[in-house]
């Protein structure tokens, strides 16, 4: 009888959440004024053809950009976004600083970010310029969700880059080619390179989508390529604030947005995949268990519906759980027979359904040993 009840209060709680809570959307082309806050040196430059300027191509400039709240305060779970951005036009550094062929450096570069009310560059939003964390930058936020577009090698080839970070923390990152100049790679392993270049030499905007599903992961479109697939980060609903921040240091670009489109999904206390094995993209050793961990938030796990996939390939895996169903910690391992082959890339995917039919899919991808896959 009690496990009748939690199930029948489970799903009184997630209908009247999708009935009551409308998910929100928000598109503005920036021909007229959005409404919007910014901070720094961001600005709405008006027009037939208008845009947000985070930065422009000046040196030491910080700016961003906070959505309007079209969510009334409510938690949001889900959410995709499309926009066009434009990097490009850097008047730095001379000859003396170039990449190949003579390009100019460009510099440092912008984010896409849903954080937590209370974050730092949502509360001191007049202090756009003033202070690292504060400008959300390239950087992206301390909390919540940020995909991050990072045009300068700070050294050792960490960029030019894509990451995804979750509350601050570094999860997946896509190296990316283009002509920019990159300093070398000292001591680091090598790791390929997307042939995907961030910045807009060609001085035409180039389409973004970032999706963040139910369960956590995230999904980024750039340029018509998947740079990311269903890349699990642990990140679970939240009141917050959509936040773009670009910044320039001593050499720059420009940091444009325009054709911003937002929708969202209200909270459904649909399960999120809190971790997963291996956690590290690169040199996993070849006999390395592989698995994920759901964290049930009342809806609980349909454990038929749970789904391994390594390569392709369905396996078997041991699935064990811990706590009251509704708030379970489902861990789901599989260890190969054998060992994997060194130097090669794997893929393993996980699908399950809560008891209400919300579907998930994560995927995670690593490599043994060297290998020739994009993430980390």
């Amino acid at each position: 009888m009690r496990k009748t009840l939690k199930f029948i209060a489970s799903a009184v709680v997630a209908l009247g959440l999708c009935g009551a809570v409308k998910a929100g959307d928000f598109t503005h082309d920036f021909n007229t004024d959005p409404g919007a806050v910014f901070g720094g040196n961001a600005k709405w430059v008006s027009g037939a053809n208008g845009y947000v300027s985070l930065t422009d191509a000046v040196n030491i400039q910080a700016g961003k950009f906070l959505v309007p709240d079209f969510d009334g305060g409510s938690p949001i779970e889900a959410f995709t976004a499309t926009m066009k951005i434009r990097i490009d036009s850097s008047t730095c550094c001379g000859l003396n600083n170039t990449g190949p062929g003579g390009t100019i450096q460009p510099a440092d570069g912008m984010s896409f970010n849903f954080a937590n009310v209370d974050d730092p560059a949502v509360v001191n939003l007049a202090d756009g310029a003033a202070g690292f964390v504060a400008s959300a930058g390239e950087e992206g936020t301390t909390t919540g969700l940020s995909v991050c577009i990072d045009t300068w090698d700070n050294a050792g080839g960490e960029a030019p880059n894509i990451d995804i970070k979750a509350n601050g923390v570094l999860v997946a990152t896509a190296r990316l080619a283009g002509n920019i100049f990159r300093n070398p790679e000292g001591t680091l392993t090598p790791r390929p390179i997307l042939p995907l270049d961030p910045r807009t030499p060609d001085l035409n905007w180039a389409p973004l989508e970032i999706s963040l599903s139910s369960c956590g992961g995230v999904t980024v479109k750039y340029k018509g390529v998947t740079v990311f697939d269903e890349v699990p980060t642990g990140i679970t609903p939240r009141v917050g604030r959509f936040l773009m921040g670009g910044r320039t240091g001593g050499a720059n670009d420009n940091h444009w947005v325009d054709d911003l489109t937002i929708s969202t999904a209200p909270d459904s206390l649909a399960p999120v995949v809190s971790a997963k094995v291996p956690s590290t993209r690169f040199d996993v050793p070849p006999t390395t268990h592989i698995g994920f961990t759901i964290q049930e938030r009342l809806n609980p796990i349909s454990m038929e519906s749970i789904v391994l996939t390594l390569d392709g390939t369905a396996v078997t895996p041991t699935i064990t759980s811990t706590g009251d169903e509704g708030s379970r910690a489902i861990v789901i391992d599989y260890l190969p027979p054998a060992a994997l082959s060194a130097g090669a890339d794997h893929t393993a995917v996980l699908q399950f359904a809560d008891v209400f039919t919300l579907t998930c899919e994560v995927k995670n991808l690593f490599t043994t040993g060297g290998g020739t896959m994009l993430f980390l």
